[in-house]
């Protein structure tokens, strides 16, 4: 099937392989810490591998915002 993109349209879901994420040491500054103005005393300090509420397993940081961030975390749970 083509795409209107000029691609063959989605693939299955796991039908291709994915890169594991690159894991950076905790002394290079990312993302929201280069922007003028950040202050990291009003944030959380969140590291993959930490487990919130002895629940939620950070994996990786996948975005961020003016007063947030978005991290994809794993259940350990279920």
């Amino acid at each position: 099937m083509q795409s209107i993109f000029g691609g063959r349209g989605r693939q299955p879901f796991g039908s291709q392989s994915s890169p594991l994420p690159e894991s950076l040491s905790l002394g290079v500054l990312v993302d929201e810490e280069n922007v003028p103005g950040y202050r990291p005393e009003y944030f959380y300090p969140a590291n993959p591998g930490d487990v919130l509420d002895g629940r939620y397993e950070l994996k990786a940081k996948i975005g961020w915002g003016s007063s947030s961030t978005v991290w994809l975390a794993r259940d350990t749970r279920r």
